[in-house]
């Protein structure tokens, strides 16, 4: 029998080891189970709210409210007039804490009626050179807001717009550009009594706008104008988007009325009874004498065909004695002022 040495067995161990774990490292082992923790975030993180429970667990917040304002003339049971009067109030004492003193107090308001349009109802308001206008519209008391709009001297133009609590919120307008007007022609009309504003010029060729005159010697000019049926030439700046007319305002610097057009004058004219004097004209005038018009006013160059008519109508120039004449009136002929009666009948009121 062999004996194994020492050293052989201990060779012989170390071989089994080795052979055992090269087995164990094939064959399907379970892992240990891990507990993952995450590393921090850096930056902003999104957090997930998960859903409530049930559809009752969230409640909706309610909105909170202004207390409620205080109750003002603009509750439906206040007539229209009475509202739009306390609107046109607070606009005026509103613009006087802005101008001071330049304003009065309480104006004398002068109502110059009302005007119905689709939804709404216009006051209209005079107290010396001020106009106001508030227009009241047709809508529920807690919505209603009312339009003021202001005009004064020298171009002074205001809008506002005021809420039921009497709050006044001015309305900014932009300055509109004036367009340069030449010697545009037309006619003057005025528009009917009671009307927002008085007259407008209707341009030959087309267009029709608001008139007024840089000076008041223009604006009675251009007064004395309306419905005259005269054509006119202006200079002056058209501005588009104000307070007038169609919402255009042409300012008149100058004015130039054309003459009227002349109407020819008819051939000739029956003459039945007019009564009148004879004058003479001073020596060494084109003509010897005029028939002076009573009734119908006029003179005229007078004459006759007949010759004791002739030396009738002589004899009572310078006499002071009214006649009565029947003949014909001609035109544009060779006597007195071109126009000249051929008596066919003479009649004496009084015996010279």
């Amino acid at each position: 029998m062999r004996t194994v040495g020492r050293g052989s067995f201990l060779l012989a161990v170390l071989s089994l080891t080795l052979v055992l774990t090269g087995c164990q490292a094939l064959l399907t082992t379970q892992e240990p189970p891990v507990t993952w923790v995450p590393l921090p975030t850096l930056g902003p993180t999104l957090t997930h709210t998960p859903p409530p429970a049930s559809p009752t667990a969230t409640l909706t917040p309610t909105p909170k409210r202004s207390p409620t304002p205080q109750p003002s003339p603009t509750a439906t049971e206040q007539p229209l007039k009475e509202r739009a009067a306390w609107a046109r109030d607070r606009a005026w004492e509103f613009l006087r804490n802005v101008l001071g003193e330049e304003l009065p107090a309480s104006p004398l308001w002068v109502e110059l009626g009302q005007e119905q349009l689709l939804g709404a109802t216009t006051f209209r308001y005079r107290a010396g050179s001020w106009l106001l206008q508030v227009s009241v519209p047709v809508v529920p008391a807690e919505r209603l807001v009312y339009n003021v709009s202001l005009e004064g001297a020298e171009d002074f133009r205001w809008q506002a717009r005021i809420f039921p609590d009497g709050t006044v919120e001015e309305i900014l307008t932009p300055t509109p550009t004036p367009q340069l007007v030449e010697g545009w022609r037309g006619t003057i009309h005025s528009l009917p009594e009671g009307a927002q504003y008085d007259d407008f010029i209707r341009v030959l060729g087309g267009g029709q706008y608001g008139l007024k005159g840089e000076t008041a010697e223009l604006e009675r000019q251009i007064e004395s104008l309306r419905d005259s049926g005269r054509i006119v030439q202006v200079w002056g700046e058209l501005s588009q988007g104000v307070e007038d007319y169609g919402g255009a305002c042409l300012v008149v610097k100058r004015l130039v009325a054309e003459p009227p057009p002349t109407t020819p004058a008819p051939e000739s004219e029956l003459v039945e009874g007019w009564l009148g004097l004879i004058r003479s004209l001073p020596a060494g005038a084109a003509y010897d004498d005029f028939f002076d018009g009573q009734q119908p006013r006029g003179q005229y160059g007078i004459d006759s065909l007949n010759a004791r008519l002739r030396e009738e109508l002589a004899r009572y120039r310078d006499s002071g004695t009214l006649v009565r004449v029947w003949g014909v009136l001609d035109f544009g002929v060779d006597d007195y002022g071109g126009k000249r009666i051929l008596v066919t009948r003479l009649e004496a009121l009084t015996t010279p």
